[in-house]
């Protein structure tokens, strides 16, 4: 047992490590706009983080979540296009968040707070002013719905989950690997 925990605490010391930004900019001068350099990554970083990355990619593909607070709401999602719904909520939640945010490593917090209202149908969206959305994908898949107090919501990626096979191979589409 206290094998397996030094190897975790390893593991995520090197996480840690290697989260550092390695970015940088510089400038065009040519253009006068700044350009971000293409982080390149050794084949040694990734071996490094060949597990912590895979289990990252396998929480970015499912989002899991119960609610609780006042609200009646309904919503279907497949994909960012073809998505509805009606009613409204303001609750707080806890769960797997989801995918991480777009251009960015940063994982979404498993617990926080939602304030959806509106109606939306394939897509348009006239009446929502939430200042604290759920932060989907373009690519979730995804149900929910709010009775009284408890609601709960699922998701699924289908793009995360080509990123998690990909990740096998040393391959990141995604581009959100450590």
């Amino acid at each position: 047992m206290l094998y397996h925990l030094k190897i975790m605490m390893l593991t995520v010391l090197c996480a840690a490590m290697v989260m550092i930004p390695g970015v940088q900019a510089q400038d065009d001068a040519d253009a006068g706009t700044p350009e971000v350099a293409v982080e390149k990554k050794s084949l040694g970083h990734k071996l490094l983080m060949y597990i912590p990355n895979r289990l990252v990619d396998i929480v970015d593909m499912f989002r899991f979540r119960v609610r609780v607070g006042p609200g009646a709401s309904v919503h279907v999602r497949a994909t960012e296009l073809l998505n509805g719904f009606a009613g409204q909520h303001n609750t707080v939640y806890a769960g797997l968040p989801g995918p991480r945010e777009p251009d960015t490593r940063r994982m979404r917090s498993p617990a926080g707070r939602e304030q959806v209202k509106g109606f939306m149908l394939l897509g348009v969206d006239a009446t929502d002013d939430s200042r604290h959305d759920p932060g989907y994908s373009p690519s979730e898949l995804a149900v929910g719905a709010q009775i009284l107090i408890v609601g709960a919501e699922v998701g699924i990626d289908p793009v995360e989950i080509g990123d998690f096979l990909a990740g096998f191979l040393l391959m990141d589409p995604k581009g959100d690997d450590f």
